[in-house]
């Protein structure tokens, strides 16, 4: 169960729409992210902005999203986030260990 609130989770994910749907400098994994879950992330979106409530049969879509958000980032989705910045420092900092590990390595 992951201890991020559903609501905040469909903003961050309307965020990641918001920022992210007309970008075409990202790499092929956020495109091919972007493309699977529009409508989730749309729905997201339009909810962020505070035109529409996400109903509860609706709801699994954004977890969904939210997993595979997570998935594509190498984060634990049951985590608790508030930001994308958190998220996103989460995965520099992941992203940085593991250099320096591999760094350490080609020493020997």
């Amino acid at each position: 169960m992951s201890k991020t609130a559903f609501s905040k989770k469909a903003d961050l994910l309307g965020l990641v729409s918001f920022w992210y749907k007309d970008d075409d400098s990202l790499e092929h994994v956020w495109k091919e992210f972007l493309e699977d879950y529009s409508l989730s992330l749309s729905m997201c979106h339009l909810s962020l902005s505070g035109l529409v409530n996400i109903k509860s049969d609706k709801k699994i879509m954004v977890e969904d999203a939210w997993e595979a958000f997570c998935k594509m980032l190498g984060l634990p989705p049951q985590n608790s986030y508030k930001s994308l910045n958190e998220m996103f420092d989460k995965v520099r900092e992941r992203n940085e260990i593991n250099r320096i590990k591999l760094e350490d390595l080609e020493m020997y």
